[in-house]
């Protein structure tokens, strides 16, 4: 691991293998490595985060599509695997967090 690496380099510094010279520049690179495995690895989260999405709107699409035709009545069934969150931002309006990132708002009438 870079720790050990880490530790691997002052020990031999501290050895006097090492100068401080060239320690400092293999710490350097050491520092680069890292940052870039970070990078790396923050791109890949962002990748599961995008592919979690991606799947959430697919089954939303697919609720929406094998759901009824039209409806004549409130169907909490179908609003409960439609609607993740509903959020009050005023008195009057409200908004609709859909499965996979669908949202919009509705006034509401006095």
């Amino acid at each position: 691991t870079a720790s050990e690496q880490s530790y691997h380099l002052t020990k031999l510094h501290t050895a006097g293998l090492l100068d401080k010279a060239a320690l400092s520049a293999k710490q350097a690179e050491l520092n680069a490595k890292l940052t870039e495995l970070r990078r790396e690895r923050r791109k890949l989260l962002c990748n599961e985060d995008i592919d979690e999405q991606v799947d959430a709107i697919r089954l939303t699409i697919d609720t929406i599509r094998n759901g009824p035709e039209t409806l004549s009545s409130f169907d909490e069934i179908l609003f409960t695997k439609l609607v993740e969150r509903i959020v009050v931002d005023t008195q009057s309006t409200i908004r609709f967090q859909l499965y996979g990132g669908f949202e919009f708002q509705e006034t509401l009438e006095a």
